[in-house]
């Protein structure tokens, strides 16, 4: 927690954006995952895939931490996972009813010139950025040789979670 505070964006958590909760609800899940009470994780991935649509892939560790615990046999805990999707559905049925678009999530981050892609793309359109900012170190060529590296360094850390002399024990895959 001590490193949350002192990551330099912080600031995020303590203002009206989404980040904070879907931070929390996040944890708790795998707090949940961790514990095996799958319908309070369930729940909260719910609800974090109801704040951010990004928490879709809450799916991901839920799957692997009840494949962890149970094995192959399946119980009623495996029904808890729908309510993952299920909280991004809700927010797609307030937007329809509210808006009459249950999409307008995605319309709105194409005003903003974002959407949905590879995640290789992004490391593409950086990179030929890049090539073509002229001087190399202008604000825009600086700011996107930090993204580069930023985004290197993720890819780095969770590549080196699963291999190398510091992965992670099998228990602990479901955190990266």
């Amino acid at each position: 927690s001590w490193y949350l505070i002192a990551y330099p964006a912080a600031f995020f958590l303590f203002v009206g954006y989404n980040e904070s909760l879907f931070l929390l609800l996040s944890v708790a899940c795998l707090y949940f995952l961790r514990d095996g009470r799958w319908l309070y994780a369930g729940l909260a991935g719910g609800l974090a895939a109801g704040t951010r649509s990004v928490g879709l892939l809450l799916l991901i560790p839920f799957g692997y931490e009840y494949l962890r615990q149970r094995g192959r046999r399946p119980g009623p805990g495996v029904l808890a996972a729908l309510l993952v999707p299920a909280g991004t559905a809700g927010y797609m049925l307030y937007l329809w009813r509210r808006y009459g678009n249950p999409l307008a999530f995605v319309h709105a981050q194409k005003q903003w010139g974002r959407g949905l892609d590879w995640p290789w793309v992004s490391f593409l359109d950086t990179a030929r950025n890049l090539r073509h900012t002229h001087p190399l170190l202008s604000p825009d060529g600086a700011h996107l040789i930090l993204e580069l590296i930023a985004a290197v360094l993720v890819v780095a850390l969770v590549v080196l979670a699963f291999v190398g002399p510091w992965k992670m024990s099998r228990d602990q895959w479901a955190y990266p």
